[in-house]
C-alpha cells in the first residue's frame, strides 16, 4: 500500500496483514492518493474504475479518521507466448515488452511502456499484471554483453535478431495491436529472422583533448524511434576507444559520461545521435565537455517556511520532452543556498525549462535569465567563460481552485474527472504547468492547486484515461464545452461545473 500526498511533501508506504488489513496513521490534515499493488494483480488506485483512469482522492481533516478505504484487486491480464528462430527453434534472452500508445504534452503520441517480459529456455516469455486494453508486443533479442574492450577486429561478423513488432514487422505503424480483457490471457507466437548486427567503434576525449579513459559509455535507443527501450554500456580504454558489438538496426543515442579526474573538476558528457542499418559505424568521435553553467539567485517572495520535503532545489527540464538531458551526480547542483544563491550545472546542448522543486508553500512565479522573461521559454544555454546569471522567484502567494460537478439535470456527482487547461495554447513542457486534471475526493469536490495566474477554461467529463487531455483534437472538443475563469496570484477560486457530453 502507498500513500502520497505531493502538496505537503509526504509519502508512505506500508504492507497488509494476513486479512489484508492495513493502517496509515498519525496523518497531517491534506489530500492524499493512496494505491494497492501485488505481483499478478492490476495495480489500483483508490476510487479507480477504469483502465489507466486515476483514483480518488482522500481528504483528511485534523484528527479525522476515515475507514472503508477498502481495494478488490483484480488479477492481472497477461499477454504469454513462445519466440523461435527463422528454423522454429527457441530463442533464450528475448527481451519482450507490451507497450501502450499514450499522448504527451505538446500532443506527440508515443508508444509507452506497459510490462515486460523475458524468454526462458524453451522461448517462452509471460508479460502479465496488465490493465485490460490494446497493447502493441515488441520482441528485442540482445545476447550477450553489447561492449567490448578496445577496437576489436574488423573481420568479425555477427548475426543476431533485430527488433520486431507481432505479428512480425519492424515497424511499429504496422504491427497489429493485441487486445486484452479484464483478468485475460492472450497466447501469441512470433519468429524472428537473423539480421547482421554492427559493431559501433570510436574515441573519446575530454575538453582538454586527452583520452576520456574510463568513462562510461551508454548505447540507448532514442524514443519515438523504434519504440524499443533497450541499454548497452561499458567503458572507454586506457587510449580512448571503445567498441561497442551486436547493435540492431534502428535510430540510438550514443553517450559518454567522464567522472572528475581530480577532486574540483567537473563532470564531462558527450553524446551523439547515430542511425544503425547493419553496417558497421567506425571512426566515431565523442569530445566530452562539462556543459554549460548558470549561476543565481532565488528569490523567496512571502514569510512561509523555506524548509521541507522536497528539498528546494533548481533543476533543467528538456523543452520539448523527447532528448535525453545530461545527468550530473553531485549532490549539490541546484541545490539553494540560505543566502539563496545557487549554480546549475552540466547543462547539455539543446532547448531546456529552467524549473523548481519547493516545498510545499511555495510556487515557481518566473524565471528571468540576464534580465529576460524566460519561465515558458524553451531557451538554449551555450558554453562560454562568461556564466549567465539566472534569477528565479519563488511565491508563497499560491492559487487553489476547488469546485463540485453536477449532472445536467443539477445532481451532484461523485464520480467525474475536470480538466482545466490555458486560454492561450502552450506548446511542450511548458504546458504542464498550465494544463491540470482532478478528481474529486470522497465528499465529491476537486482541487486544483498551484496554478500559475492567468486565463483558464474548465470543463468536466464522465472519465478520462490518463494522458489523454493531450490529445489535440480531444482537447479541442473539451474547450468547446469548457467554462471561462481567470486567476490571480494567490487567488482562491470555488467553481460549479456541470458535465459536459465529450466523447
Amino acid at each position: 500500500m502507498m500513500l502520497v500526498a505531493p502538496e505537503i511533501g509526504i509519502r508512505r508506504v506500508v504492507t497488509t496483514d494476513i486479512q489484508g488489513r492495513y493502517e496509515f496513521a498519525d496523518l497531517p490534515e491534506g489530500r492524499y492518493t493512496i494505491s494497492a499493488s501485488k505481483g499478478g494483480y492490476v495495480t489500483l488506485q483508490f476510487g479507480q474504475r477504469r483502465p489507466f483512469e486515476p483514483g480518488h482522492p482522500v481528504t483528511v481533516a485534523d484528527g479525522q479518521t476515515i475507514e472503508q478505504v477498502d481495494f478488490a484487486l483484480p488479477r492481472g491480464s497477461a499477454i504469454v507466448g513462445r519466440v523461435t528462430d527463422e528454423f522454429g527453434e527457441p530463442i533464450t534472452g528475448v527481451q519482450v515488452q507490451a507497450q501502450r500508445y499514450t499522448y504527451l504534452p505538446g500532443g506527440q503520441r508515443r508508444l509507452t511502456p506497459a510490462g515486460f517480459g523475458s524468454t526462458d529456455d524453451r522461448g517462452e516469455f509471460r508479460v502479465f499484471g496488465l490493465m485490460p486494453g490494446e497493447y502493441i508486443v515488441s520482441t528485442a533479442a540482445r545476447g550477450g554483453f553489447n561492449f567490448q574492450q578496445g577496437a576489436g577486429g574488423s573481420n568479425d561478423s555477427f548475426e543476431g535478431y533485430a527488433p520486431s513488432y507481432y505479428p512480425g514487422t519492424s515497424s511499429p505503424s504496422e504491427a497489429q495491436p493485441v487486445a486484452v480483457a479484464l483478468g485475460q490471457e492472450v497466447t501469441l507466437n512470433m519468429s524472428l529472422m537473423a539480421a547482421r548486427m554492427a559493431r559501433i567503434s570510436g574515441t573519446a576525449v575530454d575538453s582538454m583533448g586527452r583520452p576520456a579513459t574510463n568513462a562510461f559509455v551508454t548505447l540507448m535507443s532514442r524514443e519515438g524511434s523504434a519504440g524499443i527501450s533497450f541499454v548497452a554500456n561499458g567503458r572507454v580504454t586506457a587510449d580512448g576507444s571503445f567498441t561497442l558489438i551486436n547493435v540492431a538496426p534502428g535510430d540510438v543515442m550514443l553517450q559518454v559520461s567522464l567522472s572528475p579526474r581530480a577532486p574540483g573538476e567537473p563532470n564531462e558528457n558527450g553524446r551523439v545521435p547515430l542511425t544503425v542499418t547493419g553496417a558497421d559505424i567506425t571512426g566515431v568521435r565523442i569530445t566530452t565537455s562539462p556543459g554549460a553553467a548558470v549561476a543565481g539567485t532565488v528569490v523567496f517572495e512571502g514569510t512561509s517556511p523555506r524548509t521541507g520535503d522536497p528539498t528546494p532545489r533548481i533543476y533543467v527540464m528538456d523543452a520539448k520532452l523527447n532528448e535525453p538531458t545530461f545527468f550530473n551526480s553531485d549532490p549539490s547542483n541546484g541545490l539553494i543556498a540560505e543566502d539563496g544563491s545557487f549554480q546549475v550545472k552540466n547543462i547539455g546542448p539543446g532547448e531546456i525549462l529552467f524549473r523548481a522543486t519547493t516545498p510545499p508553500a511555495w510556487t515557481l512565479k518566473s524565471v528571468t535569465l540576464n534580465g529576460d522573461e524566460i519561465t515558458d521559454v524553451p531557451t538554449t544555454i551555450a558554453e562560454s567563460a562568461k556564466t549567465p546569471t539566472l534569477k528565479v522567484v519563488l511565491t508563497d502567494r499560491v492559487t487553489d481552485v476547488t469546485g463540485t460537478v453536477a449532472s445536467s439535470r443539477g445532481e451532484p456527482l461523485k464520480d467525474y474527472v475536470v480538466i482545466v487547461q490555458p486560454v492561450e495554447a502552450r506548446e511542450g513542457a511548458a504546458a504542464t504547468r498550465y494544463l491540470r486534471t482532478a478528481r474529486p475526493d470522497q465528499e465529491g469536490r476537486f482541487r486544483i492547486h498551484a496554478l500559475p495566474p492567468g486565463r483558464y477554461l474548465a470543463a468536466a467529463v464522465e472519465s478520462l484515461e490518463q494522458g489523454r487531455e493531450w490529445d489535440p483534437e480531444f482537447a479541442r472538443r473539451v474547450r468547446e464545452s469548457a467554462t471561462s475563469f481567470s486567476l490571480a496570484e494567490g487567488q482562491t477560486l470555488t467553481l460549479s461545473l456541470k458535465l459536459a457530453n465529450i466523447q
